[in-house]
């Protein structure tokens, strides 16, 4: 199957959720209990984080780690009769001859990814434990976790309950969030309390923050969106950094509902371009590396 196949494939499946859920697409997989991660302990990324959080509802997973049927062995446990595994993305670093010489005569090298895909089981699918191969690492549980989370950005973030208390939004020009105080959350009937509501919005914002010029420039070609697709697509991208960032953080939380409308405006255009999903993942995941790197740095500073 070529990589276009396989990419339809795996969008097709996240489209029938977005479709089935509509506005609360996001929400079961706030509910499955966190982010999908390897045997390793590690979190997986981008496309892969959505494709296995999709596989994990539709197939009533309570445990989250996967791995190949290899490593399975290698922990000397066994994938149960008749069970298939789920498959997911590799981006292989390769470097390869251009076939031209440079001034020293030598041969010219070019820098590559080739996409690949292979097969990971869930451990509900095998004989194995979570916590007897990979002890549950502690996510923050707590907000002020999130606060200091927040302040290592360095970003500049404003309250203003007196001019827009409906509204909170990030100002590129400017290069400042703005938001009302977390009095004017509320619970709302999608299930969010109002504490996780004013988390998740604000980190929706933040990941809008990260693609200032001065930071990861995420500036549209035009080739690819007008103005009106481009403030869509932006919106898909913060709303999936901001429910990378909530899972992350221990935070539970439903989707936005301005962002729950830009979302499925993008349905249609998913289907046409399935990449398009890819696209914004990866820039998504961008995005919250760019935010945890920063958490490094400051606490290098205070070591």
């Amino acid at each position: 199957m070529k990589t276009q196949q396989i990419q339809e494939k795996i969008v097709q499946k996240i489209i029938k959720q977005m479709e089935t859920a509509g506005k609360n697409w996001t929400k079961p997989w706030n509910e499955i209990g966190g982010m999908p991660k390897n045997i390793r302990g590690t979190f997986y990324k981008g496309i892969n984080t959505f494709i296995l959080w999709s596989e994990m509802l539709d197939k009533g997973y309570k445990q989250r780690t996967f791995a190949t049927f290899k490593q399975i062995q290698e922990k000397g446990g066994k994938v149960n009769k008749g069970e298939k595994g789920c498959q997911v993305v590799f981006w292989k670093p390769t470097e390869y001859k251009t076939g031209e010489k440079d001034d020293s005569g030598d041969d010219v090298y070019k820098k590559s990814l080739i996409c690949k895909f292979y097969y990971v089981f869930n451990l509900d699918q095998t004989d194995l434990l979570e916590d007897d191969i990979n002890p549950i690492v502690g996510e923050a549980e707590e907000l002020p976790s999130v606060e200091e989370y927040i302040k290592n950005t360095g970003a500049d973030i404003r309250i203003d309950d007196s001019k827009y208390k409906n509204a909170c939004y990030y100002v590129p020009s400017k290069d400042y969030i703005g938001m009302v105080s977390k009095d004017y959350f509320k619970s709302t009937k999608a299930g969010g309390s109002a504490t996780a509501n004013y988390y998740a919005t604000l980190l929706h914002e933040l990941t809008h923050w990260t693609g200032h010029e001065s930071r990861l420039d995420r500036n549209y070609k035009a080739k690819y969106f007008d103005d009106v697709h481009k403030y869509a697509f932006e919106e898909l991208v913060a709303e999936l950094g901001s429910v990378l960032q909530t899972q992350m953080l221990g935070i539970n939380s439903a989707p936005t509902e301005h962002a729950a409308q830009y979302l499925n405006i993008w349905l249609g255009r998913i289907k046409e371009k399935p990449d398009l999903f890819f696209k914004a993942s990866a820039m998504a995941q961008k995005a919250v590396t760019y935010i945890q790197d920063l958490q490094k740095k400051e606490t290098k500073k205070a070591a």
